[in-house]
């Protein structure tokens, strides 16, 4: 590893220490940006190098997900009712991935599902 990229790995290791920092106290990044005195758009700016950085891994690793994410994951059967197609209120795309959230979803299922999306990107 030349010099170079050993500065970005280290500021990419700090990016994700603020970044889990702000995630943990359980507060708004705004608010915890204020209070620790960090620039809003620097917090931003990190998440979204951090994202990126994970997202690329999976890719190079053939496209699996990290170990501590897959040991966090856990699966369950949703039944779902019977739907018509325009009953879909949203569809998500992202590569090869597609899925639909219709209208009446449960408001957990939902929010699960965006959190699993979050901890992959």
């Amino acid at each position: 590893m030349n010099t170079m990229a050993a500065k970005n790995q280290l500021s990419l290791v700090q990016g994700q220490r603020m970044i889990k920092e702000c995630q943990d106290s359980g507060k708004t990044a705004a608010a915890w940006c204020a209070e620790n005195g960090i620039a809003r758009w620097k917090y931003f700016y990190w998440l979204r190098k951090v994202r990126e950085a994970t997202c690329e891994k999976m890719i190079v690793g053939g496209g699996r997900l990290p170990t501590a994410v897959q040991e966090r994951m856990v699966f369950a059967e949703l039944s779902q009712p019977a739907c018509r197609k325009q009953d879909v209120a949203m569809t998500l795309k992202m590569d090869d991935f597609e899925m639909e959230i219709y209208n009446g979803a449960d408001g957990d299922v939902i929010a699960h599902t965006i959190q699993a999306l979050k901890n992959i990107c």
